[in-house]
């Protein structure tokens, strides 16, 4: 009687270890599954890396590296409104500095008034057209950042245009690393 209830029982597992027959899946056409153009501003990134760059496509720069803008700053040889700098650090010994700096020179510094030299202000105005600010690309923010680590926002308003950049220490290219040094210093030695 046993051996007639194990008979179905191994005719089933018998069937379940059978391979199926091999059936064809085709595989999508690349050109159905692009996404919907994204929001202005945010970048969606569904290549595989390595992939080349199609023309006239936007290049998604590997980290602290600066890609320069296909067009020039028309507002180049106008001198900026206002930057402010913040730099925040969490973990056991939290900081944070601030300064807003305007292109008269003056600026206040975690709440001090000063004022740097128009030489400097200059200075500030070459970095920023060096790393073309308005048209800059890069990737600047490490995403496995650690309370530890240094962030900056930098905000310029220029023409009446304002843009903000935030960063990471460790992923700045060394020219955008020179003008944050350039705007820091003159809260930290405006003389």
């Amino acid at each position: 009687m046993r051996s007639l209830m194990l008979l179905p029982v191994l005719v089933l597992l018998l069937a379940a270890c059978t391979p199926a027959p091999a059936t064809s899946t085709p595989l999508p056409d690349a050109a159905a599954t692009v996404p919907p153009a994204a929001t202005e501003g945010l970048l969606i990134v569904t290549r595989a890396p390595l992939t080349p760059d199609e023309p006239g496509a936007l290049a998604v720069p590997g980290a602290g590296t600066l890609v320069a803008s296909e067009t020039e700053d028309p507002n180049a040889d106008i001198l900026f409104t206002q930057i402010q700098l913040v730099r925040t650090r969490g973990g056991d010994a939290p900081e944070r500095s601030e300064i807003v700096l305007n292109g008269d020179g003056s600026f206040t510094f975690n709440g001090q008034a000063g004022r740097i030299t128009p030489e400097r202000v200059q200075a500030i105005q070459t970095a920023i057209n060096t790393v073309n600010f308005f048209g800059m690309q890069a990737t600047l923010l490490n995403p496995a950042a650690t309370v530890e680590e240094y962030t900056y926002s930098l905000t310029i308003t220029r023409a009446g245009i304002t843009r903000a950049i935030a960063s990471n220490d460790g992923f700045m290219p060394n020219e955008y690393v020179a003008l944050l040094a350039l705007v820091l210093e003159a809260g930290l030695r405006p003389g």
